[in-house]
């Protein structure tokens, strides 16, 4: 489905002389040839920097950037004003957590009888390790588990997806049962942006956050969703030219919007790109990529649920289709994860190894790390065929 829109599975088949299995999307999405050529236009015909020039190169460039403003807000259902760009998913992350630690010491009298940080296992170390270090700074407890939610809760954070297994959480019922205790909540959409659809008003989150590379965008550019009564309320963690009003020696006043977040010379032609991977993936629509994604997800639990039966591996993987975003990650027994992939990788089939930056998971479920498939749209049954032939050579060579 639409692999012809990306121009380097026939450049991988030249250069190598084989055919590219790309299953390895939630570490990031491969970028169609239109979103390619939307960034090169940019430096081809009208690079510049924003919000500084009058001459007509500057005033497209400011025009597409917020251009892309607008997309994103519209494609998680924000509104434009909420949304900051970022370097992506973990910058987003640890500016979201400084920008939260400096409203909470400001009413640290309001909020000093909230003591607790829940997550779940399943959180990516970039939204666990700030939040871990942010509660260092103030004598904070981090506990783990949905059930701990309560009144000493002082905020959540949820992810939407999980890498791992793919899970969806239901984090509007999360979220709903968070604000009877007055808690803030965070959410990473990170692996699930792109493939499901959004929207932050109706799951309710403060905070949200995700990466553009992982959902056909480039790398190096992220969105920071704030809700706007928060955002009123939060200062800069940054500073620099593009978000300051008034200067003086001592003393400087910042703008009052969202533009006070996002100092210096942005990724001018990276939020570019990510405006046009958004009317990519709107023009293809949510429904049918949802629906390609379970479609081969389904085939891929079938092809291998035999191995599992018997015990040649495990999989870890939520097996209620409509609610898992295209990931099955799974242990070979006897045979390290990074072995699996090597051998899979000989076989021109990009996968994923180790800890997939969520060891509380790991250790939760005994294993040191685990080997990932992730599917994406362009992703086909013959992917999983060959994929499946790859894992049986790595049974035929550890397991006789």
């Amino acid at each position: 489905m639409h692999r012809e829109d990306f121009q380097i599975f026939n450049n991988y088949k030249s250069l190598h002389k084989s055919d590219l299995i790309y299953i390895d999307n939630t570490a990031s999405s491969l970028t169609p040839d239109f979103v390619i050529e939307k960034m090169n236009e940019y430096y081809y015909l009208y690079k510049s920097n924003i919000d500084r020039g009058l001459y007509k190169s500057a005033e497209r460039a400011t025009k597409e950037y917020e251009d892309s403003r607008a997309k994103v807000a519209d494609f998680i259902g924000a509104k434009k004003d909420e949304i900051i760009f970022t370097s992506g998913s973990t910058d987003s992350s640890n500016k979201s957590i400084m920008m939260f630690e400096r409203y909470y010491k400001k009413n640290i009298e309001e909020l000093k009888s909230k003591d607790e940080i829940v997550l779940v296992e399943e959180s990516h170390h970039s939204e666990l390790v700030p939040l871990q270090e942010f509660a260092k700074r103030n004598n904070l407890k981090i506990v783990l588990g949905l059930e701990n939610l309560g009144d000493k809760t002082l905020l959540l954070s949820c992810p939407l997806a999980s890498n791992v297994t793919g899970q969806i959480f239901d984090v509007k019922s999360i979220f709903n049962k968070a604000k009877s205790h007055k808690i803030i909540t965070f959410c990473d959409m990170t692996a699930a942006a792109g493939h499901i659809d959004i929207n932050v008003k109706d799951i309710d989150c403060d905070i949200s956050y995700f990466g553009a590379h992982k959902m056909c965008g480039p790398s190096g550019v992220g969105v920071l969703y704030i809700k706007h009564e928060l955002l009123n309320q939060f200062e800069p963690t940054s500073w620099g030219g593009g978000m300051v009003w008034d200067v003086n020696k001592d003393n400087t006043s910042y703008r009052s919007d969202n533009r006070r977040f996002e100092p210096g010379t942005p990724n001018i032609a990276g939020v570019i790109g990510l405006g046009y991977a958004i009317d990519y993936i709107n023009n293809i629509t949510i429904e049918k990529i949802r629906n390609q994604i379970e479609e081969v997800t389904v085939y891929a639990l079938e092809k291998i649920s035999d191995l599992e039966k018997e015990n040649k591996i495990k999989v870890f993987a939520e097996k209620e289709i409509n609610n898992n975003i295209g990931i099955i990650s799974f242990e070979v027994d006897g045979v390290h994860a990074h072995d699996v992939a090597q051998i899979l990788a000989d076989n021109d089939i990009a996968v994923r190894s180790g800890h997939h930056c969520a060891q509380l998971f790991m250790k939760k479920n005994c294993v040191s790390a685990l080997t990932r498939i992730s599917l994406y749209f362009y992703n086909t049954k013959k992917d999983v065929d060959v994929f499946v032939k790859g894992l049986q050579k790595v049974l035929d060579k550890f397991q006789k």
